[in-house]
């Protein structure tokens, strides 16, 4: 999970979820407070390099911190040295201070080895589709192995290849690394379902005491022990579609925002039961647009923004409570761009990774993609 930038970085009843109803009564919120005005304080784009983005399209889209606390991008790389050796790392991108990238490598050795192992000796086929800050703090990947396998051309659907994950655990200080397998399968009505293999994972996080979670296909949910990789909860089926878009991660709670209902859910992070929803008192005219979450990992703050502005969440019990930090109108420059993914600092500075359109550049669209920051004022 995403942790604060360093100072000196300046559902309805019938939705219970997993595990039965726990669901409570709707809790009004405060009324939104008018909040700083947040003005726009510098744009960086992102660097040109390894494909970070092409065309029109991102290809890393989660902005999270780097071990000091800096915002960073990561992504998975697969390339070709000097002297046409294939090796495999991972590439960290850290925005500095002062708004300049610096580019890091990272696992060379350790990864190479792994994913060479598992391709030119197993004849497997290797991704890492997820990398991502855990909530203690260190740097997982979700490494997903697939068998090789033909398509049949004949077939009315296309045919899922047998896969299976691995969670990796990143010494960003040495070059070494940790592989867990992780176990995937289960009994439906007697019969033994690997969720792996029928399901894409569209959600990755690690919790504090390191347990891995797993979202598959956005409708269920596996947890597994951090050591073994052993499956110590599974959930079937999730409440109101909770994991169809971003979703915040708290110390006991993960919190989205249902489109249906117009409100938050609050789910149990143990469990996804259905915990409790608010929302009812923030206008409904600022509740429309997207939303975005993030949360200091240090003292379990979490913070949600869309268009109409920077909220801070308060009390994940039965009087939540929403204050709005931002003044009307800070981030009407945004209607335009896409936003991927935000951050929040110590000073309750917001980042944004967006993709815009070139300032002054007319006639055929083209893209931009980098970080805007916004201050209060």
């Amino acid at each position: 999970m995403k942790r604060m930038i360093a100072l000196f970085c300046m559902m309805a009843l019938v939705l219970t979820g997993c595990g039965g109803s726990t669901s409570g009564d709707s809790e009004a919120t405060s009324t939104p407070s008018a909040g700083k005005a947040y003005r726009e304080e510098t744009y960086v784009s992102l660097p040109d390099e390894n494909l970070l983005y092409e065309d029109d399209t991102l290809n890393v889209t989660d902005l999270q911190t780097n071990l000091q606390g800096e915002p960073a991008l990561y992504q998975y790389v697969t390339d070709t040295d000097e002297n046409d050796e294939s090796f495999a790392a991972i590439y960290e991108y850290t925005l500095n201070a002062d708004g300049n990238w610096q580019t890091k490598e990272c696992v060379r050795k350790a990864l190479t080895k792994t994913v060479m192992d598992i391709v030119e000796k197993e004849m497997k086929d290797v991704d890492i589709p997820f990398i991502t800050r855990g909530d203690d703090g260190n740097l997982y990947a979700l490494l997903k192995v697939t068998e090789p396998g033909i398509q049949n051309p004949m077939a009315k659907k296309e045919e899922r290849l047998p896969c299976q994950y691995f969670a990796l655990v990143i010494d960003e200080n040495g070059n070494a690394l940790q592989k867990v397998k992780l176990q995937t399968k289960v009994d439906v009505e007697g019969t033994e379902v690997d969720y792996a293999t029928e399901y894409d994972v569209t959600q990755f996080h690690v919790t504090e005491d390191g347990t891995y979670f797993l979202v598959f296909s956005g409708s269920g949910a596996m947890w597994f022990d951090s050591a073994s990789g052993t499956q110590t909860n599974v959930c079937e089926s999730i409440a109101d579609s909770a994991f169809g878009k971003k979703v915040g991660f708290g110390e006991s709670e993960v919190v989205y925002y249902s489109t249906a209902k117009k409100k938050f859910g609050v789910l149990d992070s143990d469990t996804l039961t259905l915990s409790s929803e608010f929302g009812d008192d923030i206008p409904e005219e600022y509740r429309k647009y997207e939303w975005y979450f993030d949360t200091d990992t240090t003292n379990w703050q979490m913070y949600a923004f869309n268009l109409s502005g920077l909220y801070r969440f308060s009390d994940f019990g039965k009087k939540t409570s929403a204050t709005r930090l931002s003044a009307n109108g800070s981030f009407d420059s945004l209607a335009d761009a896409n936003i991927y993914d935000i951050l929040v600092g110590a000073n309750q500075e917001l980042y944004l990774l967006v993709r815009k359109s070139p300032e002054g550049e007319t006639g055929e669209q083209s893209w931009e993609f980098g970080v805007l920051k916004y201050t209060a004022k």
